[in-house]
């Protein structure tokens, strides 16, 4: 009985009826809109509200290497270790701040402030201001921005077409 039955097993296995392996399955919807973003680094002048929390977890979802800077170091602390996001203290020059980013991580591709906050001298680098649109909830408002932060996207983030969204500082 175990022959036959090891020999019907293997005959399945040859004619590929037996599949060994799981089969990979994906859970997109065939009409959904699949983003690769490059490995980048940026830096976030977060202001300690709700949304930069969601901001900064989300660009940390999508494999950027994001710093940020907090008001609250506590605060700051939690969402670094929760996002997997580097925090510099508020209180650090921006100069420094790029310096340390240059040697420990990719250099800074480009600086988001949020909505409130002062815009540092970032030198070269491009500084964008960003707010939550309060038409939409903070997650769908958080990846509209990231949207716009493709470097696909980047000619229409700089001359202004998301305006409400992000702005150029």
């Amino acid at each position: 009985m175990a022959d036959n039955y090891l020999e019907r097993r293997m005959d399945d296995y040859r004619s590929g009826r037996l599949n060994t392996r799981p089969t990979p399955r994906t859970s997109l919807p065939k009409d959904a809109l699949v983003l690769r973003y490059p490995a980048f680094a940026l830096l976030v002048i977060a202001g300690g509200s709700e949304y930069d929390e969601v901001v900064i977890g989300q660009l940390c979802r999508v494999g950027l290497k994001v710093s940020f800077t907090h008001p609250d170091h506590k605060a700051g602390t939690a969402l670094a270790q929760r996002a997997g996001a580097r925090l510099y203290p508020a209180a650090m020059d921006m100069e420094q701040i790029l310096a340390d980013m240059d040697v420990r991580r990719t250099p800074a591709s480009l600086v988001l402030v949020a909505e409130g906050c002062e815009v540092p001298a970032c030198g070269s680098l491009p500084a964008f201001r960003y707010a939550h649109v309060p038409e939409v909830d903070m997650p769908v408002s958080a990846r509209l921005l990231l949207f716009a932060l493709h470097p696909d996207c980047r000619p229409l983030l700089l001359s202004g077409g998301f305006r409400g969204l992000v702005r150029v500082s």
